[in-house]
């Protein structure tokens, strides 16, 4: 097709034949195009992951900027940007910098986008096929449907695909990743440096503990420590300096700051995580650097140890089999260590699933118990529960209950608003029976009232609650009864 005629009359017909609504334009490409500088990825990044998905990213670019007004284009951030994260930490360069505002981009270097922004500038297609094809130029007018339209100098309009189209120069400001478009002010052109970071959604991690426990020894043949970061942003992080932080950081609770970084440093083991205090939180430094790509889970080792001491324990808690008779159970079973250098550990710990492992008669090794800890400060004392036991096996029944008369309250310790409740004495029975061919101790435990002086012959651990130890001979069965007075009405 081919038409000529006036300009303003061309576009006429232009709008009558076809319909095109642009799309507003990026910050970049809305601005003069001769004001942008445009940066890639840094070679290193700085990323500390949180404890409740999400990140932070450091980086520091170098941009050659002129004099006055500039449009930096940082390329390369994350896909799940937050917005109104980006701070500016330090510049370096030949004059005064002046950040005035950042708007975020999202990938746009899409053959859509290239042709919209390519409207109403000079560009060339072919057009026809064999003896008959040529090259017109001219000023691309419109595009629609896969087809458009270029007015050529003489003022004649040409139809044709999209997909013949030559273009001199792709249009200013296209990304094929997201960006952050920085305008700044500067006294005097030059080379900057500029260092900044931002936070970004879908970056996560968690931690996990695996154990060998060889149960006669009653230690820890190893004791390593793995986490798994999990790459949801929509951008690969290349060679990154690695931080995990524990815990989760509240949004009432404002922001670390790079002030903050406290630099005390614990290290675990050749080639294990380093550990510091920022704030109140912990912060793990990975090995080395790290590459995350996008859509990635890595499993990343922390810290390892080996030769860990141990005690070893059977317990029955206090919900285990109260009221009625309900036959026997098995009792839960727990291992209980320190933290510290003394027994080979000795370094903050993060919170996660424990994976207990053992050996059997072939030497192999296979999961035996599967359970979580807290997060852990140095030195401190923690329990691993190993699951229950199908050799030692208890039953705690209601055996009887007394009521107390009222002449007998002051001997307990109530408000006088409890004057007119009901109380009684209920004796429990605990009996554990041992199928071990060796001697084992068991920890019967029991929940108190707060205000009972007298819990014997168990041994009050806390407010609420006591416990006592039963030797259970191999083959037999050991009991204990203990009474606690509570209220009933």
């Amino acid at each position: 097709m081919k038409q000529t005629g006036k300009r303003f009359g061309l576009v006429a017909v232009l709008v009558t034949l076809f319909t095109f609504a642009p799309a507003a334009p990026s910050f970049a490409q809305a601005q003069d195009a001769t004001l942008l500088s445009v940066t890639e990825k840094s070679r290193s990044v700085d990323v500390t992951v949180f404890g409740d998905g999400f990140a932070q990213v450091e980086e520091t670019r170098t941009v050659d900027l002129k004099a006055g007004k500039n449009l930096i284009q940082l390329n390369g951030v994350a896909a799940k940007y937050r917005q109104d994260s980006l701070r500016v930490i330090d510049v370096k360069g030949n004059g005064e910098f002046k950040y005035k505002s950042a708007t975020y981009q999202a990938s746009n270097l899409t053959t859509a986008k290239i042709l919209e922004l390519s409207v109403g500038k000079p560009v060339s297609a072919r057009v026809g096929t064999g003896l008959n094809a040529r090259v017109i130029r001219g000023i691309l007018i419109s595009v629609s449907n896969g087809q458009m339209i270029i007015e050529s100098s003489d003022g004649t309009a040409h139809v044709t695909s999209t997909s013949d189209l030559d273009l001199p120069s792709l249009p200013a400001g296209l990304s094929g990743t997201a960006s952050l478009v920085m305008e700044a002010e500067v006294s005097a052109a030059g080379t900057y440096e500029i260092n900044f970071l931002y936070e970004t959604e879908g970056l996560s991690w968690a931690a996990k503990h695996s154990i060998i426990y060889d149960e006669n020894a009653r230690k820890l043949e190893s004791f390593e420590t793995t986490v798994n970061v999990v790459n949801q942003t929509g951008t690969t992080f290349e060679n990154a300096n690695l931080w995990l932080l524990s815990g989760a950081v509240k949004e009432s609770g404002g922001s670390l700051k790079t002030a903050d970084y406290a630099r005390r440093q614990t290290a675990f083991a050749a080639e294990s995580a380093a550990v510091e205090s920022v704030g109140e939180r912990k912060v793990y430094r990975v090995p080395g650097r790290v590459s995350i790509a996008d859509s990635q889970s890595r499993q990343i080792p922390l810290f390892s140890s080996k030769s860990v001491p141990v005690v070893h324990e059977y317990f029955v808690s206090p919900s285990s089999s109260y009221g009625d008779s309900t036959g026997l159970v098995p009792v839960n079973a727990r291992i209980k260590l320190k933290n510290c250098e003394e027994d080979n550990l000795g370094t903050p710990l993060p919170a996660g699933i424990v994976k207990v492992y053992q050996r059997n008669s072939e030497d192999k090794l296979q999961l035996t118990a599967s359970a979580r800890i807290k997060e852990l400060a140095r030195d401190e004392t923690f329990e691993i529960g190993i699951g229950t036991s199908s050799d030692v096996k208890a039953e705690r029944m209601l055996v009887k209950a007394t009521k107390i008369a009222p002449s007998d309250f002051d001997k307990i310790r109530v408000t006088p608003g409890q004057q007119k409740s009901e109380w009684e004495d209920q004796e429990y029975s605990v009996k554990v029976r041992n199928f071990k061919d060796k001697a084992v101790y068991v920890i019967v435990e029991a929940d108190v009232p707060a205000d009972q002086a007298d819990v014997q012959p168990l041994t009050r651990r806390s407010a609420t609650e006591a416990f006592t130890t039963l030797r259970v001979e191999a083959g037999k069965e050991a009991s204990i009864n203990y009474t606690i007075r509570v209220r009933t009405y």
